[in-house]
Parts: structure tokens; C-alpha cells; sequence
């Protein structure tokens, strides 16, 4: 009878400590959706941007080139600017 009761009570122990390990997991599957979905808009973020700096590096070096065109057409032909491209 004794012996049932100390199995009892490990068992119950043993419960207990199932329960606070499964809310420590549920905590630590809750931080590392969060983590993800961060790191997805930070990925979408940065192709948005990277997209928008290559537009706007090709609307540059177009207008550079339109000035450069027109600069010949006058007769003034200074040196040609670079844009420095990643």
C-alpha cells in the first residue's frame, strides 16, 4: 500500500512537471512564430526596397544618359558622371 502511494506521488509529480515543460514549449513555439513572421516581412521588406533602388538605378543612369545626349547636342561636353553601381 505504501509502495502505491509513492507511485502516486511521483506520478503526479511527474504530471506537474509535464504540465510546466508543455507550457514552456507552447511559450517557446509562440516566440519563434513571432521570430518568423519578422523575419518574413524583413525579407519582403528588403526585396521591396532592393527592387525599388534598382528602378531607380536604371531611371538614373537613363536621365545621365539623356543629359549626356543633350550636352553633345549644345557642344558642351563635360566628362561623363558614373554612377556607382552595387
Amino acid at each position: 500500500m505504501l509502495l502505491l502511494l509513492c507511485v502516486l506521488l511521483q506520478l503526479a509529480r511527474q504530471e506537474d512537471e509535464l504540465a510546466i515543460l508543455d507550457q514552456s514549449l507552447t511559450s517557446i513555439q509562440e516566440q519563434l512564430s513571432l521570430r518568423v513572421m519578422e523575419i518574413i516581412r524583413l525579407e519582403q521588406t528588403e526585396r521591396r526596397l532592393t527592387t525599388q533602388l534598382d528602378d531607380l538605378t536604371e531611371r538614373i543612369a537613363r536621365r545621365d544618359d539623356e543629359i549626356a545626349k543633350q550636352n553633345q547636342t549644345i557642344g558642351d561636353t563635360p566628362p561623363p558622371l558614373k554612377l556607382v553601381t552595387r
